[in-house]
């Protein structure tokens, strides 16, 4: 049975529906099943009786999920007790390492809408949440052209041999890991380190309903669930009878430069291959930082039982996708010429294979389990 997805269109904020709990079963309710139900209408019992909900993954997905959990849990007055399960840490993995490239309008394809309103919304957010490092960001579309000379109207650091293809639109940065922090602190959630190993369900005339979590060697009870564990959400495929995850991760290696505050101006640079096939993608922030993603003839994809193979923390940068980084930023750029990276890193991004985000209930499971992932590189 294919995911209910849910394309986000109509509102820019996770679809977890507090009532959901509460529109009439196919079967008969538990005692549990009722009280649930009664609070999530808001009727007898709805001050009193939170709502356990455990989202598994930390990153920015989880915990913008928590974030507006706890807005929701305001609006409806009833409490939300939210609890965040990651085996790294709040933005530990692929957030904690990402570029943190906002564009609106350099995008194409089925989740367009999405894509668009979740970049106002992250205008709203960087004020909400007093964001440092939220800011436009000009960026350019360029090729390696060694007949070139430093174009004009540029960043002063993309003085190397590289020519203008395109201006990219309206576009924004942040640091990702400002960002996730922040939506963790704001919700109010709890964090909880450790693997999540499956569920605990009950079942009843053919219906499942999901009570809990199975984390590491102990039980989480909860009254509902979200899975936003990036290109490890494929792991749910084994928890959720007839649920399918359809996604691939891709690799991204990065090295990491870092500057003075305030001493680099702040841009992007998306590079064509070049004639050895070298991809680059180079973002700097007014901070200083410097990052720079390498990709040696295509991005390296990883199926879904390649991710079940490999823990997260074991992810390591590809040695190759480094070298072709460093080689075509020290072409396109003198700001970093022989000098080694300070440090490197490396994420996996999740992509479905239809393209568009997975974010909507788990069938089967009455409102009591969620999934959300599969939004590629801008989040």
């Amino acid at each position: 049975m294919e995911p209910s997805i849910s394309p986000w269109l109509r509102h820019p904020r996770p679809c977890l529906d507090l009532s959901a709990v509460a529109r009439k079963p196919q079967h008969r309710l538990l005692p549990r099943d009722r009280r649930v139900a009664r609070a999530a209408r808001g009727g007898d019992g709805a001050a009193h009786e939170p709502l356990h909900v455990v989202i598994c993954g930390a990153g920015v997905i989880g915990c913008s999920t928590a974030y507006y959990l706890r807005r929701l849990g305001e609006t409806r007055k009833r409490p939300v007790k939210t609890l965040v399960v990651d085996r790294k840490g709040v933005g530990e993995a692929a957030t904690g390492v990402a570029a943190g490239f906002l564009p609106r309008e350099f995008h194409n394809g089925p989740d367009d809408q999405l894509h668009d309103r979740g970049f106002l919304e992250m205008r709203k957010l960087a004020a909400e949440l007093e964001l440092k490092t939220y800011k436009p960001l000009p960026g350019w579309l360029v090729r390696p052209d060694s007949s070139a000379g430093a174009p004009a109207g540029t960043a002063p650091w993309l003085d190397g041999e590289v020519s203008i293809t395109q201006q990219i639109g309206e576009a924004a940065q942040v640091d990702p890991s400002e960002l996730t922090s922040a939506l963790f602190g704001a919700s109010g959630a709890e964090l909880r380190p450790g693997a999540v190993r499956g569920i605990e369900e009950v079942s009843d005339w053919g219906n499942h309903r999901l009570t809990g979590i199975r984390i590491d060697d102990d039980v989480v009870r909860c009254d509902v669930a979200v899975v936003a564990m990036g290109p490890w959400s494929v792991l749910a495929e084994d928890w959720f009878q007839g649920f399918r995850v359809p996604l691939l991760g891709t690799l991204g290696s990065m090295a990491f430069y870092d500057r003075p505050a305030g001493s680099v101006d702040s841009a992007i640079a998306i590079s064509q291959p070049d004639d050895e096939g070298r991809d680059l993608m180079v973002t700097a922030r007014a901070d200083g930082k410097i990052t720079c993603l390498g990709v040696q003839g295509g991005h390296k994809v990883l199926t879904g039982q390649d991710l079940r193979q490999i823990n997260p923390e074991d992810v390591l940068p590809v040695q190759e996708d480094l070298e072709a980084g460093r080689h075509a930023f020290e072409r396109l750029s003198s700001l970093a010429r022989g000098e080694a990276p300070g440090s490197i890193g490396a994420g996996v991004r999740s992509v479905m294979t239809n393209r568009a985000p997975m974010i909507g209930r788990i069938p089967g499971y009455g409102g009591t389990a969620y999934v959300a992932c599969g939004h590629n590189a801008y989040g």
